[in-house]
């Protein structure tokens, strides 16, 4: 699939951490919106991957999203790295 596009519902997003998530808690996935608000998506574990699938209202902003995986393992509570997700607006880089 190509490009994703404000108000997509059932986008699979996937984070993966490198790591065996086996035994985590708390996992989910932190999400700066474009517009700089930050917000919380519910995320399942997937191996070595954190995914969220996207519901109506997760994508409402055309831009950049900034997403962290976030959960707890063997005591150690923290961040992966930052990656990005762009949105597009509806007919957004058409020719």
């Amino acid at each position: 699939m190509g490009k994703n596009y404000v108000g997509d519902v059932g986008l699979a997003v996937e984070l993966d951490t490198g790591v065996d998530l086996a035994g985590a808690t708390g996992c989910k996935i932190l999400v700066r919106q474009p517009d700089g608000t930050e917000v919380e998506w519910s995320a399942t574990v997937d191996g070595t991957k954190l995914v969220h699938t996207t519901a109506a209202g997760d994508l409402e902003q055309s831009g950049v999203y900034r997403l962290h995986a976030a959960f707890t393992m063997n005591g150690w509570t923290g961040l992966g790295e930052c990656a990005t997700l762009t949105i597009y607006e509806k007919f957004g880089g058409c020719a």
